[in-house]
């Protein structure tokens, strides 16, 4: 992994496919992050 590369946040689920979308074809990779909510009723 290039630690030069940029890093790029999404709002929503939409936005991350929009911007697959436009760049699929000349990406070869990409790495993905999540954050898993956790339900404020879990206590």
């Amino acid at each position: 992994m290039n630690m030069d590369e940029q890093t790029l946040f999404f709002n929503s689920p939409d936005a991350f496919y929009q911007w697959l979308e436009q760049h699929h074809q000349h990406e070869s990779v990409i790495w993905v992050g999540y954050y898993k909510n956790i339900l404020a009723s879990r206590v």
